[in-house]
């Protein structure tokens, strides 16, 4: 029989003592981990260091390890595969994604009455898609969570439940973005913003960043001289980046010029936009649709889950931090940057997503336009239709 536990050596009083991570948390003593395992009915100790994220890890992968690199067996219950996921994920992804696992997996726990992860079936997966249709989810909502759940079971060694082509359908929206349909809103959106309100949405505007990327944004992280802004990884701050990944961003000098002002104004601190309290600013979105619902840039039609519509509440869907960041990829775009450089700038892991941006915007182009005129003059057809419309007008 193999078994893996981990264990927190500590020195209690002069005396070393062997202690469970939760014993040790109870009383507020820390030490080094160790993974004490037993094979063959030996039992072997290996310490793993003094960081708990990494000693979950290690013992998680030790058991995956026993398991058969983490295929099926048929005493895993679900609860358990479901904890060592999200040990796993929390390793690797801030503390939001991990959240947002454990929520999605407990409501998966709920709706299947399984308790073993052998025993989960085609069923299971289709019990939890009708309930997120049950509650008129949208169809790329419930693509989204199916997938994550698929993820998951993948993950655990359970597949082939549902074929490719069984995915949720959904219809993908054309992106959007500011300036689209009226080219007045955002003049008319920061002009009733207060300075400091009107500074964070700039920053969206111009930097393409997500919204934890925003709010962890520290002033260190900006290069006046060259114009540029760092997004990387804050473990300290319980911030990791998206992939991991560490990139520099090109920053226009009218934004520079701004945030240069409001550093002098401001007390000397890490992050660039705190709340009332002095610690990070977590309602960018909140406030986002409250300046426009202020603005008179509601559409009207919006009823959000809460049935308030946005004829009279701040919950206007064509207001998304999201669609500044859309909108500013797309400007790169119209103005010729190329493909893979702004991938890089924006920080996808491939191409996908921005082939989107540029199926929807590249005939708007001026090279697009340009190549319209020479086939036109390469075919030498219609070129006096106008004049024979204004004949037939009487013009």
């Amino acid at each position: 029989m193999k078994s893996a536990s981990l264990v927190v050596r500590v020195m209690i009083e002069g005396k070393r003592k062997n202690l469970s991570p939760e014993q040790a948390k109870q009383i507020g003593v820390s030490g080094t981990f160790y993974i004490r395992t037993w094979e063959g009915g030996k039992e072997k100790w290996k310490a793993i260091g003094t960081d708990p994220s990494q000693a979950r890890i290690a013992v998680v992968r030790k058991e995956r390890e026993f398991n058969g690199g983490g295929r099926i067996t048929g005493s895993k219950t679900l609860r358990e595969a479901i904890d060592i996921f999200l040990a796993e994920r929390s390793v690797q992804q801030d503390v939001k994604t991990v959240n947002s696992w454990r929520n999605e997996l407990a409501r998966f726990e709920k709706i299947t009455p399984k308790i073993y992860l052998k025993d989960i079936d085609r069923s299971d997966v289709f019990a939890y898609w009708n309930s997120y249709k049950a509650e008129g989810a949208a169809p790329r909502t419930i693509y989204n969570r199916v997938q994550s759940l698929t993820t998951f079971l993948k993950n655990q060694g359970v597949t082939g439940l549902l074929k490719h082509n069984e995915l949720p359908k959904f219809q993908e929206k054309p992106v959007d973005y500011y300036n689209e349909t009226n080219p007045s809103e955002l003049h008319t959106y920061f002009a009733h913003c207060n300075p400091e309100e009107r500074l964070a949405y700039l920053f969206f505007l111009f930097t393409g960043c997500r919204e934890r990327e925003a709010v962890f944004a520290c002033w260190q992280d900006l290069d006046f001289k060259n114009r540029t802004l760092t997004i990387s990884p804050k473990p300290e701050l319980g911030f990791r980046t998206k992939n991991g990944s560490v990139r520099v961003v090109p920053i226009p000098q009218v934004l520079v010029n701004a945030l240069k002002t409001y550093v002098l104004t401001i007390p000397t601190r890490r992050l660039i936009f705190t709340n009332a309290s002095g610690g990070a600013e977590g309602h960018f979105l909140k406030k986002c649709k409250a300046i426009a619902k202020r603005a008179g840039l509601n559409c009207g039609h919006c009823v959000n889950k809460k049935s308030l519509s946005c004829a009279k509440h701040p919950v206007c869907d064509n207001w998304t931090l999201h669609k500044f960041r859309r909108t500013w990829a797309t400007n790169h775009m119209l103005n010729g940057a190329p493909l893979p450089v702004i991938q890089q700038w924006i920080g996808h892991s491939d191409l996908e997503t921005l082939t989107r941006y540029l199926a929807h915007i590249s005939a708007k182009t001026d090279l697009a336009k340009q190549m319209a005129d020479n086939m036109a003059r390469q075919l030498n057809v219609g070129t006096s239709a106008a004049e024979m419309m204004v004949e037939k007008l009487n013009i």
